[in-house]
């Protein structure tokens, strides 16, 4: 008898340790770090990859997608870091894998990537599509796809202009010619400013979409996560009352037996 209370005690405390062994595992933060948020047309942007507080027996490969506007950006090289290899395409991801296929419990740099910046002038969004660590068999997601935006600018020039004054015995027709083509490029001047306006009003407008499709993506990754934490929760709930109720009735089973 005594040793079935024993048994019985036992069973207890393991489905109480478990969930929390569960907790304790499987958890990391993801970042996405650039070098500078304004560039310039033909400048190289470097994009570091790094996870943070990582929680897990040990970590083999990743699988990584970027989101960009690939007529902002061009994908130049990619890099390996001290742990990683530089990942290699496989179907329309970047997988990579730890150098001698160690397993990684640390934190640290993944890998970098080097972008050229084209001929688009405007805001930019860089972000992580998506993105998964492999421990073992089990694929592992971090809670946040974290984005960046970057600012690409025209390239600053100096303009100088240089007057000339010549003595002439007609002043006056000089300067009505002078004042007419005054005239004629302050006009052509607002034309090119309005046009300019409107294609940033335009390009704020297309921004602004992509940083809602953006955030519409990362509330919905935030949502999966969220409900399957609480349907593990309700299933570990369950778990835990019928095994009280079995107990129970055995106990009053036995205890009425005796």
């Amino acid at each position: 008898m005594k040793r079935l209370k024993l048994i019985g005690l036992f069973l207890i405390s393991l489905l109480l340790f478990i969930p929390n062994i569960e907790a304790q595992t499987d958890s990391y933060r993801l970042s996405l770090e650039v070098d500078k948020t304004e560039v310039q047309i033909n400048d190289t942007l470097r994009v570091k990859i790094n996870i943070h507080d990582l929680k897990t027996t040990g970590i083999t490969q990743y699988k990584i997608k970027l989101a960009y506007d690939e007529s902002a950006l061009e994908l130049i090289t990619v890099e390996d870091s001290d742990d990683w290899e530089a990942p290699m395409i496989e179907e329309s991801y970047l997988v990579g894998t730890t150098k001698n296929n160690r397993p990684i419990t640390r934190d640290g740099r993944i890998t970098v990537f080097n972008f050229k910046v084209k001929n688009k002038i405007g805001d930019s969004l860089l972000r992580i599509g998506y993105f998964s660590l492999v421990d073992g068999e089990k694929e592992i997601k971090p809670v946040q796809y974290p984005l960046q935006r970057i600012k690409i600018q025209t390239k600053t020039t100096m303009t100088t202009t240089t007057t000339s004054t010549t003595t002439t015995t007609s002043k006056k027709t000089t300067t009505k010619k002078t004042s007419k083509k005054t005239t004629t490029s302050k006009s052509s001047m607002t034309t090119t400013t309005l046009k300019e306006q409107s294609s940033t009003t335009t390009k704020e407008s297309t921004t602004s979409k992509e940083t809602e499709t953006t955030t519409t993506s990362t509330n919905e990754n935030q949502t999966v996560i969220e409900k399957g934490e609480k349907k593990r929760s309700i299933f570990w709930s369950i778990i835990s009352i019928l095994l009280f109720l079995t107990l129970a009735i055995y106990f009053a089973y036995e205890k009425k037996e005796e």
